[in-house]
Order: structure tokens, then sequence, then C-alpha cells
């Protein structure tokens, strides 16, 4: 059985959208189910990556928390430049110093209201008891907060 070609759908923001909206992004690494973002070295050029793209106005980073193969923000990112600039800013500024390898493609989804800020918010934070990696109520090493709503 063959699978559907994938659909590439576009980052473009419409224009009538807020750009005060939050947008939760996931980014995968290639391939799948390879731990590169989960480690020290990789995590602090994570980090820096994002507070180097909002100290230079592309983005206001809110939480990121890296998995062992994926990465998991809410960011405010302003229309211009756009989410896909900021993405492909992010990942040629974490990928330059490490060995990363990004899949070509990332999840974008606006937050439109406070309840969906609130269930991606939770999603995230969850993410690591869900997939095993830690007991609940522990903390998992790569996360950040920069600012709640």
């Amino acid at each position: 059985m063959s699978l559907p070609s994938r659909k590439w759908l576009s980052h473009a923001r419409p224009s009538w959208v807020d750009e005060n909206d939050p947008i939760f992004l996931t980014l995968c690494g290639k391939p799948r189910k390879l731990n590169q973002f989960a480690t020290a070295e990789t995590w602090t050029h994570l980090v820096a990556a994002a507070e180097h793209l909002n100290l230079h106005a592309k983005c206001q980073p809110m939480l990121m928390m890296a998995m062992p193969d994926h990465v998991h923000m809410i960011v405010r990112i302003p229309i211009s430049p756009g989410i896909n600039d900021y993405i492909r800013r992010f990942k040629r500024a974490s990928a330059y110093p490490t060995t990363i390898h990004w899949q070509p493609w990332a999840f974008d989804h606006r937050i439109r209201d406070e309840v969906s800020f609130a269930d991606k918010w939770s999603y995230i934070l969850a993410n690591p008891s869900r997939g095993g990696l830690i007991p609940q109520g522990q903390a998992w090493p790569y996360l950040k907060i920069w600012a709640s709503r």
C-alpha cells in the first residue's frame, strides 16, 4: 500500500491574523528516533539560537523544550520576518555549531485564545513524562521558560 504524498503547507500568516498571537512550533530532527536534542551541549546551542533571534527582534520566545528527536516552542514571531524565515534562521543558528540535522519542514499552529494557549503549554510540559523519559513530576533539564502569557 502506498502512502499519499505529503502536502506542503505554507507557513505564511494570513494578513488578518494578529502578529501578537503566539505560535506553537514543532521542529523535528532527521532521522526520527535519534537523540540529537536532549543533550547538554545541543541544548545550550538551541537556547543560544532562540536568544540570539530574540535579541535581534526576530521573535519573542516564551517556552522551548527539547525532546530527543524534536523541539517544541511557543514563540511570538513578527509579521516581518515571518514564520518561514524564523524557522529557517533558528534551524541555521542552532545547527551551525553542532551536528544537528533538521527535517526540511516544521509544524506551526497559531494559538488563538487562552484555552488553546494553556492546552499547548501543558502539552509541552507533559511531553517528557508522557514519552516515558522521566517520572511524572520530575523536572526535565531541556526546558526553558522565558515568559508566560
